[in-house]
């Protein structure tokens, strides 16, 4: 039995990755921001369901609540962070508010969420760490820049982090998908990798995700190859030849 870490876990995925986890026998502390919610996850299962009411953009709050799940429940095996939400709108007519609004959620709830569990699994030396990210975090459509963009962010914080655990036994993941997929589906594939040696950097849920971002990075691929000639006239003379 593991315990496992997972925010936003009142609707949706979250919500889904949780009742996967407690039917296959885990124990799951579960972040919320309403009380009610609290109640009826906890009431899923009594003596496996723990909740948590917590807001992410408060980065003093999710310290303290990974501390207090970690000397009161017990060692934390797998972060899900996955609270998050998406502003509407193309970029023109999105506030700067909004949009520093939805990056204290969707970029810097993720960050305060894994910063708050690492140490404890690097301790430990094991542990893995997800995070919801989206195919919007590799691929961008429009009316969604805000979005896009905080997805993009999450990407690279966590290739980055990826490489700097790489040695310390702790596995990291971005969990990308779309509306289509199946909510139960998608968990199940989620728990599955918990017993791979080398969990995937990425996994990609659902045959449309798998398309778009296909698509998406094979588009720039295609514009790198084009333009090759000029970006290689940039180099200092003789570079190139080294």
């Amino acid at each position: 039995m593991r315990t496992i870490f997972i925010t936003g876990v009142s609707s949706g995925l979250g919500r889904a990755f949780a009742q996967a986890a407690l039917e296959s026998g885990h124990r799951v502390v579960g972040t919320l921001r309403r009380p009610d919610d609290a109640a009826a996850f906890e009431a899923v299962s009594p003596a496996r369901a723990h909740a948590r009411l917590l807001d992410v953009t408060d980065d003093a709050a999710v310290a303290r609540t990974v501390a207090e799940v970690e000397s009161t429940i017990g060692a934390i095996d797998v972060v899900i962070a996955n609270a998050g939400y998406g502003v509407e709108g193309i970029f023109e007519e999105t506030p700067l508010a909004d949009m520093r609004d939805q990056f204290a959620t969707n970029v810097f709830g993720v960050a305060a969420t894994l910063q708050a569990a690492l140490p404890f699994m690097r301790q430990r030396r094991s542990g893995h760490l997800m995070a919801v990210t989206s195919m919007g975090g590799l691929m961008a459509v429009p009316g969604m820049s805000a979005y896009c963009a905080s997805k993009f962010a999450v990407e690279g914080m966590l290739e980055s982090l990826r490489k700097e655990v790489a040695g310390l036994g702790i596995h990291v993941t971005a969990i990308s998908g779309n509306q289509l997929g199946d909510p139960e589906k998608a968990a199940r594939a989620v728990l599955s990798i918990l017993d791979v040696d080398e969990p995937p950097t990425h996994l990609v849920l659902g045959s449309d995700a798998l398309r778009l971002i296909a698509a998406a990075r094979d588009a720039v691929d295609d514009d790198i190859r084009r333009w090759d000639n000029l970006s290689r006239s940039t180099d200092f003379a003789g570079e190139g030849r080294r």
